[in-house]
């Protein structure tokens, strides 16, 4: 279901990808989705970098609209600075909160990728707004139970799920648990090995388990 609105969202705002996730701002953010690499990696990005538009989206409840590359540095250094390096054919992003009809706290953000700026006077934010409440609706129906539990939604595709979800948060109980810290402070140090290494977040995980559990 999660992949079916992603192309359904790409489809219908005319954007070269959109991905979600739940709980988007918190240390228990659970990507469900993302229709292709970029918007995995800009997803990717965040997580470790603890900030960017998705983030803000899913904070305060507002959307946010970055049309110019410039925007990304000025208000998100890391992120910014990351996403230029990686994806500097990215033209612009916008990230949406995930809040449900008849409610005012967001349970997760949208973000979506494109390529090329919209045309002048074109105005996205109505037809996108509107998409992401219907697909706030359709997940808080269908995630309601899972929501903030100890495991990953029952969705496929499942090892997409789990890399960006379940190994994130055990590979921080076990560096936790090994140098007598807490959960956030793992998951900085997590965190920082990506930045330093150049590598996603997932993959510094599944090193970590492998070396911990080998």
């Amino acid at each position: 279901m999660p992949h079916r609105l992603c192309r359904a969202l790409c489809d219908s705002l005319n954007v070269a990808g959109a991905s979600m996730s739940l709980l988007t701002h918190t240390e228990a953010r659970q990507v469900l989705c993302a229709s292709g690499a970029d918007a995995l990696r800009v997803e990717e990005l965040q997580f470790e970098s603890g900030q960017g538009p998705c983030m803000q989206a899913s904070e305060y409840g507002s959307p946010v609209v970055c049309l110019d590359p410039g925007e990304y540095l000025s208000q998100w250094p890391v992120f910014g600075s990351r996403l230029r390096e990686e994806l500097p054919h990215v033209a612009l992003l916008l990230a949406l909160p995930l809040t449900p009809a008849n409610t005012r706290q967001p349970i997760g953000a949208i973000d979506l990728v494109r390529h090329t700026p919209w045309c002048h006077g074109e105005d996205p934010l109505p037809a996108a707004s509107a998409a992401a409440r219907a697909v706030a609706g359709i997940l808080l129906r269908r995630s309601l139970q899972h929501v903030g539990g100890a495991q990953p939604l029952p969705w496929e595709p499942a090892e997409m799920i789990d890399a960006h979800w379940g190994r994130a948060q055990r590979a921080a109980g076990r560096l936790a648990a090994r140098r007598d810290i807490d959960i956030t402070d793992a998951l900085a140090l997590l965190r920082a090995r990506a930045f330093a290494t150049g590598r996603p977040l997932p993959q510094v995980c599944t090193d970590l388990l492998d070396e911990l559990e080998g």
